[in-house]
């Protein structure tokens, strides 16, 4: 008892110590995802990809309205023009066949204008576009919503890998006192003559494993800072933790089937993949359509002229303008084989996207069924590990008597002592991953956002 009463004086000291020291604002999972939003790479790429998603939607309406094109131009240049065979007529000079004209123009200011409209009717390619344009722009909001998710549950894996790093460092130094204290008992017991040195020797070598681990164990917790500190911008404060002592907050998982149906319907994954097939059923029917003809109305208005020295003498003139509106039909006849081969690609890519869409459904389905399962069976795991750190107690309690009165070594009590902080540790870790589990179900089911996330942490508490 003795051990324990010093353990629990250097506790009492450091919490003394920690109580009188300027208050540092800790951080709970909420606060870790509303920071995280604010600086993660791969959620503005989505964000970007939302509003690029919204752009192709403007760009499927602009392919079925019409296209208006104005041109001017000006230039210098010469013209000559031959005519033979006209007919001549004027008042005064009657009438006369088989009439030649030559018209010249030379050093000539040339201007020209065109205005020419279209507008499609039928082109079974620019529907294709247009159905495909609309589909990558539900895939950017989709992409959108999946990353959020995907950001909420890396944000929570990393939030809780910091905390079983600390508890693992936790344990090991809680193992280092207490060696540290059995090695001063035993060291000097062994001077004053009262133990044999396999005991002094036993305690020296268990203090100098364990100042091993502690080193292993603050490295691992720096790296688990590191990478919280990368995702959330968050360094070295104090996160709040799920007590050993208190209870998970409820929450019922109830039959799996209705969350595999869940997971059909909205797992973000799959909903990417069959846009993702849509997308390339569209390419196909694109290719098809190269094949078929196109309709389209069609208006033209155009001018040129020319002003320069006439051949002839003097200065000339030459004007022409032109209108047309009617009906223009397309057909093509052959492409080199392009059109075959890109077709040919583009139903093996629609192929390949109908098999990624099965592929998704199988790992969203056993990644539905593993949540679930951590979901509630954890339960189960966390009382028995309630249990077991009951047991260890009072296993420790019965060593330590054992201890004073002989009847257990030093290497004994370091054992119990050793076996009552590793359950402590494996109960809170059992603790973070029932909840890490409820989240990743929401997340396989489609349904993990901020409810879901401020439902698991409630779970959390400030120390």
């Amino acid at each position: 008892m003795t051990m324990r009463r010093t353990l629990l004086a250097a506790a009492g000291a450091v919490a003394f110590a920690l109580a009188a020291a300027p208050a540092i604002a800790d951080v709970d999972l909420v606060a870790a995802w509303e920071a995280a939003q604010r600086q993660d790479p791969a959620l503005a790429a989505a964000r970007a990809e939302q509003d690029a998603g919204q752009a192709r939607t403007r760009q499927a309406r602009a392919l079925s309205l019409p296209t208006v094109t104005v041109s001017g131009s000006v230039g210098y240049g010469k013209a000559t023009q031959n005519m033979s065979g006209a007919q001549f007529n004027a008042p005064a000079f009657g009438s006369f066949d088989g009439v030649d004209f030559r018209t010249e123009v030379n050093d000539g200011t040339t201007t020209g204008w065109k205005i020419s409209a279209e507008q499609p009717l039928y082109n079974q390619e620019r529907r294709a576009s247009a159905r495909q344009l609309e589909i990558q722009a539900d895939r950017g909001n989709v992409a959108f919503r999946a990353a959020r998710q995907d950001l909420m549950l890396r944000t929570a894996r990393a939030y809780f890998d910091v905390l079983q790093a600390e508890d693992a460092l936790e344990e090991v130094r809680r193992q280092q006192a207490a060696t540290a204290r059995a090695l001063e008992v035993t060291q000097a017991s062994y001077d004053e003559g009262k133990l044999p040195i396999t005991d002094r020797n036993e305690a020296q070598a268990r203090y100098d494993g364990i100042v091993a681990r502690e080193s292993a164990a603050r490295d691992a917790v720096e790296l688990a800072r590191a990478a919280f500190f990368e995702l959330t911008g968050i360094a070295d404060a104090p996160l709040r933790r799920i007590p050993a002592t208190s209870p998970l907050a409820a929450f019922d998982a109830g039959k799996v089937d209705p969350w595999l149906a869940k997971a059909a319907a909205q797992n973000p994954a799959i909903a990417l993949s069959s846009l993702g097939r849509d997308i390339a059923a569209q390419e196909v029917r694109k290719w098809d359509a190269q094949a078929a003809p196109t309709v389209s109305l069609v208006a033209q208005a155009g001018g040129d002229r020319i002003s320069g020295n006439s051949g002839f003498g003097g200065t000339a003139i030459a004007s022409s303008n032109s209108g047309v509106v009617g009906l223009q039909v397309a057909i093509p006849l052959y492409t080199g084989g392009m059109r075959g081969a890109r077709g040919d690609e583009a139903i093996a890519l629609a192929e390949k996207a109908r098999l990624e869409v099965e592929a998704a459904r199988k790992a969203a389905s056993l990644q539905t069924r593993g949540a679930w399962l951590g979901a509630t069976g954890g339960l189960t795991r966390v009382a028995a590990h309630e249990r077991a750190v009951a047991s260890a107690r009072t296993r420790l309690d019965a060593t330590e008597i054992g201890h004073e009165v002989g009847a257990r070594t030093t290497l004994d009590l370091l054992d119990a002592q050793a076996d009552l902080f590793r359950a402590l540790r494996e109960l809170s870790l059992a603790k973070y991953h029932v909840v890490l589990d409820r989240l990743a179900l929401a997340r396989a089911a489609g349904e993990l956002n901020d409810d879901a996330l401020r439902a698991a942490n409630a779970n959390l508490v400030r120390e």
